[in-house]
């Protein structure tokens, strides 16, 4: 019930306000490169407190939906609560450094840890054993990213080598 009435219309926003927005447009531009954002004419202090400000309100609805989940809160959330949060931004595609990954596809890596994450508590694994399978699956998704990463560049080399000869 919540996903239909509260998570799929935030979801729905935030993307189209990411893809199809000025917003989301100067959010990547600030994210890739702060000073040529600046020499767009971008604010790239407003930029940033925007972003913060949406984040924390978001961090903030999912409090109160967890705090209303399960009937108590505390400030420190599970023991794995960073790295599963982690292994979701990067899953989703976003870069580290910034610039990059979609509102979607943390939705969708969101979903696939989730999965794994349900399936090894209902078969009653070790808490220990499903931090260290999220932990294997953030490696595997760096590790990935970087070989494809690489593997891109050279191509990419290549072909601008064969069109300068």
């Amino acid at each position: 019930f919540q996903l239909l009435c509260l998570y799929l219309p935030i979801l729905v926003f935030l993307a189209l306000l990411q893809h199809r927005g000025v917003f989301g447009r100067a959010l990547y531009l600030t994210g890739t490169n702060a000073l040529a954002a600046r020499l767009a004419g971008i604010r790239v202090d407003q930029m940033r407190a925007a972003t913060y400000v949406i984040a924390g309100t978001l961090a903030g609805v999912a409090g109160i939906i967890g705090a209303a989940r399960l009937g108590t809160a505390t400030p420190d959330g599970t023991d794995q609560a960073n790295l599963i949060s982690i292994a979701i931004v990067v899953l989703g595609g976003a870069s580290i450094f910034g610039g990059d990954g979609s509102v979607l596809g943390t939705a969708l890596a969101t979903v696939v840890i989730a999965i794994a994450d349900y399936g090894l508590s209902y078969n009653d694994y070790n808490p220990i054993f499903q931090a260290g399978v999220i932990g294997v699956i953030l490696v595997l998704v760096v590790l990935a990213e970087n070989f494809l990463g690489h593997r891109l560049e050279r191509r990419a080399a290549a072909k601008l080598e064969e069109g300068t000869t």
